[in-house]
């Protein structure tokens, strides 16, 4: 029974409890405020129940809800499995496709997860790289048309109404543009 401190030093040293320990000491001792302050305690005697009120909860805590067993070395399998598809796989499709959250993959299947991962980033650096190298060609092909038509000069505005939609995909274009036609310069 924790009282707050205060009811210690009061049966202890004589003190007065506070005001919180005079609340508690009357919760649990089941005696009434007017009582316990007058002192008025004879006939009183100890509460043998405890004056916390049970609460009704329902037999399963966890009703509605099944619980499912994973198969990890399964799910190891088919992550391998992924890693050899000819398009590669991220950790987050990876985790819709097994149904089993991203954190868990880490968590329980590390190495496989770690794969994929490195797989998807060099993959996805590939293509940036390459879609950068069609951009700049895209770009020369333009300006050198442009050149071979008699205009002494062009705007990055220009060329980029020039690209398919794909090469205007990529991101910080018109340093890209401003790159090709610096080089083309010197």
């Amino acid at each position: 029974m924790s009282t707050g401190g205060g009811a210690i030093h009061w049966l202890n040293k004589g003190g007065i409890p506070t005001l919180k320990a005079w609340l508690t000491i009357a919760l649990h001792g089941g005696i009434g405020l007017d009582q316990l302050f007058a002192g008025n305690i004879e006939g009183w005697t100890p509460p043998v129940a405890s004056p916390q009120l049970p609460i009704d909860l329902p037999e399963e805590p966890r009703a509605g809800i099944k619980s499912r067993t994973l198969d990890w070395d399964d799910i190891r399998a088919k992550m391998v499995a992924m890693l050899t598809e000819a398009e590669p796989v991220s950790v987050h499709e990876a985790s819709e496709r097994l149904g089993v959250d991203r954190k868990h993959l880490y968590l329980r299947a590390n190495t496989e997860a770690r794969a994929l991962a490195h797989r998807y980033l060099n993959h996805r650096e590939c293509r940036r790289e390459q879609l950068q190298a069609e951009l700049h060609a895209q770009i020369g092909k333009a300006l050198d048309e442009r050149l071979k038509a008699g205009y002494r000069g062009m705007s990055a505005r220009d060329i980029w109404d020039r690209l398919d939609a794909e090469a205007k995909s990529v991101p910080s274009i018109f340093r890209h543009i401003t790159t090709v036609m610096d080089s083309r310069r010197t």
